[in-house]
């Protein structure tokens, strides 16, 4: 039997090891390894499995024990059903996955039969004690000891050492425990966006470091795979606007559709031709609308509106503000309202807001608040990019016969592509219209579908690469083992 205990970020659990009866019974206690942010009841749970694990591991050792059974009871369930199971597979990405892992690898090498078994937790709350069965009495007595062992935990170092553990991966002196894939990946190119943000003078190290990339995180995760990919490159600059359609020999004028001037990613945003004064007019009303449903700050709404207005109008006039609002004014003023606009927001807004639903007594959150922002002006920032899209495809506007026949050529090549390839259900959309309607689009349809189609495909070409590579290893493997183990 074992319980977990988890307190101010600590966390604890108790065990006992006992046979037919509590005759020479094993009692230990352990403090769960990792951070004060790796700490959850549910780590607890799975400590105390790990301890009983590797205390019966011990003792077969020691008493040279090769067979039997053992029963293991804990009342986490969901802790056990992850822990056993034989279907699962255990994710990369999983919270704690080192004590999964390490259980996982004690089980498997085990020679003992090990049952699981769910006992009802904290049952002396509304039964006497001595009317609960003996794996109720023994859950209550590990509920308490883990319980009192958490002052100890509290006046102990971290440790992070767990038995039993195949691997472990380590990031300077701080281990890896959980969201193994994300972490990885930001250790392996979070420091060259920086480097490369920072060579571009756009943004200083402190800047960067005050932006809230966590809530454009979760906007990014929430937002479709379109949406992610539009608002990636033009706030990078690199985006089908006439300087870069130029360059990449797919028009031949760089010329705004709408205006005339030489057109850019930023100048999609600012540009007055076309009535697009009219799509923007209408998408703040539309942002003021929401700001005031979700009780948005006053004196928050008024700044971000008036600033907005402002940095597209190319006005340097002085916008009246809060005085509690001018230090994150000021951060903003040095990022610049394009930066905002395009969802680089400083993690000081989010603060503000949720100062504010404290003070009104709100249960609204301000990371909802701020993750929802960013996402209201990707949408303006689409709306926009639609709008221009519409006016270059107008007639007046249309594609060369040349431009098209290039554009037709290459949907007709990347669908042959995606009809060879295995893609998921997801993705299947893009094979729906056959290839003759596909073509009788106009050409923001036949753009929009192309843009979408190379993503799907250049994953298809990693998934296909990787699985090359799997091939390819496993028939060295099998050459060299061949090889090792010829005949003499």
């Amino acid at each position: 039997m074992c319980d977990g205990s988890f307190k101010d970020a600590y966390g604890t659990a108790a065990w006992v090891l006992e046979g037919d009866t509590s005759k020479g019974r094993i009692v230990g206690r352990v403090i769960a390894p990792g951070n004060s942010s790796d700490h959850s009841a549910y780590r607890s749970e799975f400590s105390g499995i790990s301890a009983v694990m590797v205390m019966v591991k011990n003792l077969c050792s020691y008493h040279n024990i090769t067979e039997g059974s053992v029963e293991l009871a804990c009342d986490g369930l969901s802790a056990i059903d992850k822990a056993f199971s034989y279907v699962s597979l255990l994710h990369i990405d999983e919270p704690n996955y080192d004590l999964i892992a390490a259980i996982k690898h004690q089980w498997k090498y085990s020679s003992l039969l090990w049952k699981v078994r769910h006992v009802k937790g904290h049952q002396d709350q509304h039964t006497a004690i001595q009317q609960l069965d003996r794996w109720g009495k023994l859950n209550v007595e590990m509920d308490q000891l883990a319980k009192a062992y958490i002052g100890v935990a509290k006046s102990r170092p971290r440790h992070f050492s767990i038995v039993g553990e195949p691997w472990s991966i380590w990031a300077g002196n701080k281990k890896v425990v959980k969201d193994l894939a994300s972490t990885i990946y930001e250790l392996a190119h979070v420091e060259q966006v920086k480097q490369y943000w920072f060579s571009k003078d756009q943004i200083t190290p402190e800047q960067f470091m005050n932006i809230n990339w966590g809530a454009i995180g979760q906007a990014m995760s929430q937002s479709q795979r379109s949406k992610r990919s539009f608002v990636s490159k033009h706030t990078v600059g690199m985006c089908g606007v006439g300087k870069f359609m130029v360059r990449w020999k797919e028009r031949v004028s760089p010329n705004c559709p709408r205006c005339g001037q030489l057109e850019d990613a930023s100048h999609v945003w600012i540009c007055s031709g076309c009535n697009s004064a009219e799509i923007w007019e209408k998408s703040l009303a539309d942002l003021e609308q929401w700001m005031s449903s979700v009780s948005t700050d006053p004196d928050i709404q008024d700044a971000i509106l008036q600033h907005l207005k402002s940095w597209r109008a190319g006005n340097t006039t002085h916008v009246n503000i809060a005085h509690d609002l001018q230090d994150i004014i000021q951060l903003q003023e040095q990022l610049g309202w394009q930066s905002f606009f395009e969802g680089w927001i400083p993690a000081g807004w989010e603060e503000a807001q949720q100062a504010y639903y404290s003070l009104i007594r709100s249960h609204r959150m301000g990371r909802r608040w701020t993750v929802c922002l960013i996402q209201k002006l990707w949408n303006i920032a689409w709306d926009l990019w639609e709008h221009r899209n519409g006016i270059l495809h107008q007639q007046d506007n249309c594609l060369s016969s040349a431009e098209l026949a290039v554009l037709n050529q290459k949907i007709r090549s990347l669908y042959s592509q995606l009809l060879n390839s295995s893609i998921s259900s997801q993705d299947r959309y893009l094979l729906s219209l056959p290839i003759d309607k596909l073509l009788g689009k106009d050409s923001t349809y036949k753009r929009t579908w192309l843009d979408q189609a190379q993503v799907v495909m250049a994953v298809v070409r990693k998934n296909s690469w990787s699985n090359s590579s799997r091939i390819m290893l496993s028939n060295m493997r099998r050459v060299l083992y061949r090889w090792l183990h010829r005949s003499t």
